[in-house]
């Protein structure tokens, strides 16, 4: 059996357990709503993607461009283009690395959110040499990979 808690949410949980360790299972505290209790051959199943998910700043072209670009077979929840609105907020917990380039998608980027740590997870890349001397001069932050690996991995 398995309990699957929070499925399509960042913080998705699975606890596996057996009919005789069940009781058990649900005072983990972990284990909470929603979920559901899969049982027999399909509890088996693992179906947990590793593969990265992208969310790309930059104007419309740009994101775009680059979206019929990616060959890596990542989740696509959004691409966002950077507008300058005091209010506008991205939650940025179900990606993995955010791609970034020239001076108004980075500082977008940045103005968007209130606290540092809500990036701490991410892995940036930047699309060409001068947005990564921008992101790191500015706002002391390496980007971990250039524009050429993600689109070129598979």
């Amino acid at each position: 059996m398995a309990i699957l808690c929070r499925g399509t949410r960042f913080d998705a949980y699975r606890k596996n357990c057996t009919l005789e360790t069940i009781k058990e299972a649900f005072e983990d505290p972990q284990v909470g709503t929603p979920a559901i209790l899969v049982v027999e051959e399909v509890a088996a199943l693992d179906v947990r993607s590793k593969t990265p998910s992208v969310v790309v700043c930059g104007t419309e072209h740009f994101t775009r461009a680059f979206q019929d670009q990616c060959s890596i077979p990542c989740t696509r929840q959004a691409y966002v283009q950077i507008v300058y609105e005091p209010d506008k907020k991205i939650d940025f917990r179900p990606y993995s690395h955010v791609v970034l380039t020239g001076k108004a998608g980075i500082d977008g980027l940045f103005q968007m959110m209130e606290d540092m740590r809500e990036i701490s997870h991410l892995q940036f890349v930047t699309i060409g040499p001068s947005s990564a001397k921008y992101l790191y001069d500015t706002y002391h932050i390496h980007a971990t990979l250039s524009h050429h690996h993600i689109l070129q991995t598979n």
